[in-house]
């Protein structure tokens, strides 16, 4: 059709009505292929549109605006001219359907510095609107727009699967990151993080792109995006190797956040730009003469006077009156949601006020948080915008399900959490944290220190879990289930032995559990059957030289049961590559005894004795985020960390010394069932031999029978295992057991109860 029927002589009448090719207009339910071919080579080879072309009434057909949409992916983009951007304005983007399917092919072309319905064209459509009518339009859109039938989700998937993006030039880097960043504005939580994610992903190495894009953004009205730029940066700063543009990054957040007459009054914000500059003086990468601007408390205000009650009802339609329209019920229902436990004079209201608002604001024991809810309503109306008559009908269907649960959040909710970040924000900056007792305790830190974090951006995005093992890890294998229950549950035969739970080739396992199980008998309900089980739990102590005899001698004496040794801490609110270094983790380790040494007492056996056998410190803690991802894995703690002069690397829970040896991992990572903290025997020893200390593994271990109430006796383990001249030595000792045994912290309960003469005769000489 093109080379033979159409010419420059009657290309302007073919299409039009009695023309020859109308046909393809009358029928256009069998050529739509046909006219979308034509859509795409018309303007290469004749200088026109397709829909230049046909009749006035037939422009607006859903067939040739689709067609004109899908033809923009494939053509010259030179092709592409005034003519085009009117007819994508006066008609395309009239339509629902067109609309989406045109913002569909921006981001597919997002990337392409040459096409002029690139990223920067989205970007300027954006900007264009207010944050209340943005939300209106862009967020109902995005609603469920990140599977793989969207482009939007293709290109998540593409740079968050492969590593294509890593070719892209800075230019197209760029305009990558600018689309990807307006998909933080969503309310879809799974796509927010998504985008979060595979922000952070192109920007690894590229952080001088980074401070472009937050150029791009600087004066962006909606904290949504801000905040998740900032994240995805830091996420990018901690995971590059390269670090070639984290100053420049670092000196333009100092200057745009921290040097500003107010700081942002946003939390997250706060938090995502202060630890960029944390961490680039931690790497030494900037000097700043005075470190403290970036430092909370930062200069915000906060009002003298709150809204009243009065005021903030008045923004409630009534229910019952005669204009009430149902999406007004979605305003009424972000009101209801604000309300503190007691804020009008009853409990049981808002969940959002009681378990998110009031919880945030805990720390300011004392406060009003009523007049802070009322506060914080205001911002949402007045301030973000919230508007019923354009957010109601999405929101009246958006928040569905509960709390725990919902996947797309209600604009209101978005506005609820803007102000909350808001609000404590600014109550950070004038008031001091309080203790349990009314006491000031300093200045608020930041936000993990009342759980205001909602995503880890710093988990490694490009590790995958079919990653191959650093070391072949030989499994410890049972398989002694052939006596009788009640046989089997006192019998040593066959123990499986710690010293192969804790020599692992090179490497030696610091934290362990290890749990064999009688197989399913074919036939059986398992349900109500009876199995054979045993576990061991294997942990280590580092201990002074000094006193590492006294220990040893003490704990071989010891029955383990009751676990009243120290453990490894779960640490659930700190990022994936902030430990050791961050501010969040020091505040953490600051305020967790566990985490520090500890003493290891006789009064655990005799609750009189408070001798002190020795100091130890347990040498795990675990890294943990509950997340969708559910990162977790065991780590070193900060002493061996900085002892061994270890750091960090593309895999998480992966350590190498400053010789580029792999030193301490664990293999939950790379997807085996159990966490495992292994550390390079050599390593560990020249540790030990510089600190002049000594390592000491406990071992406890149990028999039962699973479905089973009616055990008579049974077997328990507790062994002491130390590393002496290169090799583990030591051994476990069995402790027979009967039903009405009791742990030694319940049998130093029963001697309270038995000695209470006694001891209350010693107060009173004591107190003579």
């Amino acid at each position: 059709l093109v080379d033979e029927v159409i010419n420059h002589e009657n290309i302007n009448e073919l299409l039009k009505p009695n023309g020859k090719l109308y046909y393809l207009i009358k029928e256009d339910y069998r050529y739509q292929g046909l006219i979308e071919a034509l859509s795409i080579q018309l303007p290469e080879k004749y200088g026109k549109e397709f829909f230049e072309l046909v009749d006035k009434k037939d422009k607006e057909e859903l067939t040739i605006i689709n067609a004109f949409i899908n033809s923009l992916t494939w053509r010259n983009p030179r092709t592409i001219n005034k003519i085009s951007d009117q007819y994508v304005n006066e008609t395309v983007l009239q339509y629902t359907e067109p609309f989406e399917g045109f913002i569909e092919l921006m981001f597919a072309v997002s990337g392409d510095v040459k096409h002029p319905y690139n990223a920067n064209r989205l970007h300027k459509f954006l900007t264009g609107m207010s944050l209340a009518v943005r939300d209106s339009e862009w967020t109902v859109f995005l609603k469920d727009r990140n599977d793989s039938d969207s482009a939007i989700g293709r290109l998540l998937e593409w740079i968050l699967l492969s590593n294509m993006h890593k070719s892209l030039s800075d230019d197209s880097t760029l305009l990558i990151a600018i689309s990807t960043a307006w998909l933080c504005a969503s309310t879809d939580i799974e796509l927010r993080n998504q985008a979060t994610k595979a922000l952070s992903t192109i920007l690894i190495g590229r952080l001088d792109v980074g401070v472009n894009l937050l150029k791009v953004f600087e004066s962006i009205d909606d904290p949504y995006v801000y905040e998740r730029i900032l994240a995805a940066l830091y996420g990018a700063s901690l995971n590059s190797l390269v670090l070639s543009g984290l100053h420049d990054l670092a000196e333009y957040i100092v200057e745009t956040i921290f040097l500003k007459e107010e700081v942002y009054p946003n939390v997250l914000v706060r938090d995502y730009a202060r630890n960029i500059v944390e961490f680039t003086l931690f790497k030494k990468q900037i000097v700043l003469l005075n470190p403290e601007i970036i430092r909370p408390p930062y200069n915000s205000s906060l009002p003298k006077i709150f809204p009243s009650n009065d005021k903030t009802d008045s923004y409630k339609f009534d229910w019952e009156g005669k204009d009430f329209k149902k999406v007004y019920g979605s305003q009424n229902i972000i009101l209801s949601s604000m309300v503190t436990e007691y804020g009008r004079g009853t409990g049981g209201y808002g969940d959002f006020g009681r378990y998110t608002f009031e919880y945030a604001l805990h720390l300011w024991e004392g406060e009003d948080t009523n007049a802070l809810s009322n506060y914080a309503c205001k911002l949402i109306f007045e301030k973000f915008g919230y508007d019923v008559n354009i957010h109601g009908e999405f929101d009246r269907y958006a928040g569905e399900g509960d709390r725990f649960e919902n996947k797309v959040e209600r604009i209101g909710k978005k506005y609820q959490w803007l102000a909350l970040y808001e609000v404590t924000a600014r109550l950070s900056d004038n008031l001091k944290v309080k203790d349990l007792d009314g006491n000031d305790v300093g200045y608020y830190q930041g936000p993990w220190q009342n759980s205001l974090r909602n995503m880890d951006p710093t988990h490694p995005p490009e590790f995958r879990k079919n990653t191959e093992l650093p070391i072949h890890i030989s499994k410890v294998h049972y398989d002694d289930w052939d006596e009788d229950n009640i046989s089997w549950l006192i019998s040593e035969r066959n123990l499986p032995d710690p010293k192969d739970m804790i020599l692992k080739d090179s490497f030696l396992s610091l934290e362990s559990n290890h749990t064999w199980k009688q197989a399913e008998q074919l036939g059986v309900d398992s349900n109500n059957s009876e199995r054979k089980n045993m576990w061991y739990q294997v942990r280590s102590y580092l201990v002074k030289d000094v006193e590492f005899e006294s220990l040893k001698s003490w704990l071989v004496k010891q029955d383990f049961m009751g676990r009243w040794l120290p453990e490894s801490n779960e640490n659930y609110s700190v990022f994936c590559k902030e430990h050791y270094w961050s501010p969040a983790y020091k505040d953490k380790v600051s305020e967790n005894d566990e985490l520090c040494w500890q003493s290891i007492e006789k009064r655990h056996n005799d609750w009189r004795n408070n001798e002190v056998i020795a100091h130890v410190l347990p040498t795990a803690e675990e890294h943990r985020w509950e997340d969708k991802e559910g990162t977790s894995f065991l780590a070193p703690r900060a002493e061996m960390f900085d002892g061994m002069k270890l750091s960090s690397s593309e895999i998480p829970s992966c350590w190498f010394d400053d010789n580029g040896e792999l030193a301490c991992f664990d293999p939950h990572v790379f997807g085996e069932d159990k966490s495992e903290l292994l550390v390079n025997k050599l390593v560990l020893e020249k540790f030990l031999e510089n600190k002049e200390m000594k390592i000491i593994w406990t071992v406890l271990g149990e028999k039962q029978v699973l479905g089973s109430s009616n055990a008579a006796k049974w077997i328990d383990m507790s062994g002491v295992y130390c590393l002496e001249g290169g090799s583990i030595e030591g051994g476990m000792t069995i402790n027979l057991k009967e039903p009405g045994w009791k742990s030694k912290q319940d049998n130093e309960k029963i001697n309270r109860e038995v000695d209470f003469d006694e001891i209350f005769k010693s107060l009173i000489e004591d107190s003579d």
